[in-house]
């Protein structure tokens, strides 16, 4: 099941937090996520590619953190069909960071053919993530902590 946060698309990024949808078919995992990101950023949850998809037609995010290996629908078909959603709408191509614990193959490969922005290897750290975050905003990682981090 989706977890679904109020998202207001008219408002601009320099006065909302980034949105992020993280796609991803193990509580644990969306747990540890959920925990990293914090209230930093506006967040939604898919539970597999296909929830993912329809969360991707619905609004526009800054980020979408996807896992390649899911049921339903994997990450790698799920960036590819996102991707050709947008094109059809004529809507910008969302940044999408797919999450991967391969470490014997290839994921570039992967990466490339899925049309994502980049992968992170698992364990995911917080700067590996907040670097993501922040290409995904325009921003470079020195400037993430300003852009997303709290207010001190």
């Amino acid at each position: 099941m989706s977890q679904s946060v109020t998202i207001d698309n008219a408002a601009t990024p320099a006065t909302r937090r980034p949105r992020v949808l993280v796609v991803e078919d193990h509580p644990v995992n969306r747990q540890t996520l959920r925990l990293m990101l914090g209230e930093r950023v506006d967040l939604h949850e898919a539970v597999n590619g296909q929830d993912g998809v329809a969360a991707a037609d619905a609004w526009d995010f800054d980020l979408v953190l996807m896992d390649i290996d899911m049921p339903v629908m994997d990450g790698l078909i799920a960036a590819r069909t996102i991707h050709a959603h947008e094109a059809v709408s004529k809507r910008a191509p969302a940044h999408i960071i797919l999450m991967t614990c391969a470490t014997s193959t290839s994921p570039e490969r992967d990466v490339l053919s899925s049309g994502a922005s980049g992968y992170l290897a698992r364990p995911i750290t917080e700067d590996g993530l907040f670097a993501a975050l922040a290409t995904a905003v325009g921003s470079t990682a020195d400037d993430s902590l300003t852009l997303i981090g709290d207010a001190a």
